[in-house]
């Protein structure tokens, strides 16, 4: 490698590093103290970088802030231990839609993801102008999930295992479902829910859905 290419590497490297101190410390910034009392100042000290360089990197506030949200969405979008087996056996959908349910109620009731929530709901009412940023980056949802499970469905549809023509609108009950029983039970995401609470929660969802739409699987 000659000298420009590892230096142009080298400069990029720190830029990343950089960029990733700004945002974790605007995260944990924009979660203790709200986005109106989070100043630039504040993150600018915890990421032990200028006011400039943060404008430099991310242009104001309102963008920064965009971008921790989108980290977070990221974050909980991440649903790599789903097993790719789950709800293609006709025998198994009712246990297949508890596991999802389980590791559904797992990445959206989590620490980060429910707190980033409430920082929505809250900020949201103050400041009217930031509707179409939380909107943009939600991770109320898992959309990448909602995906997996509406072709999921629409597969068990086709082979006759399941009576709907609307796949998307039964994987959104299913979720609807998990969402709201998982914050009643966890208030809003402030109590961990245990093991055995998200595999009741789970199992009411599931049955929601195989008793509504199973063709001759029932629970």
């Amino acid at each position: 490698m000659t000298a420009a290419p590892a230096r142009a590497a080298f400069t990029d490297s720190r830029a990343a590093s950089k960029r990733a101190l700004i945002i974790t410390a605007a995260t944990r910034s924009f979660l203790e103290f709200g986005y109106e009392r989070t100043s630039v100042d504040t993150i600018a000290e915890r990421a032990s970088v200028s006011k400039q360089t943060i404008y430099n990197y991310f242009g104001d506030k309102r963008s920064l802030f965009r971008v921790v949200l989108a980290g977070v969405r990221a974050a909980a979008d991440t649903f790599d231990e789903l097993d790719d087996s789950l709800l293609r056996d006709p025998a198994t959908v009712y246990d297949d839609l508890v596991t999802v349910g389980t590791l559904f109620l797992e990445v959206t009731l989590s620490e980060q993801v429910s707190a980033v929530r409430r920082l929505i709901v809250g900020e949201v009412a103050r400041h009217p102008d930031l509707h179409q940023v939380c909107a943009d980056q939600s991770v109320a949802e898992g959309p990448r999930i909602a995906g997996w499970l509406t072709h999921r469905l629409e597969v068990l549809a086709a082979a006759g295992v399941l009576d709907t023509t609307e796949p998307a609108v039964v994987a959104g009950q299913f979720f609807a479902q998990l969402s709201h029983d998982g914050q009643q039970a966890s208030a809003f995401g402030t109590t961990r829910l245990g093991a055995r609470q998200a595999a009741e929660i789970s199992a009411r969802a599931a049955r929601l859905i195989v008793r509504a739409y199973a063709v001759s699987t029932p629970v």
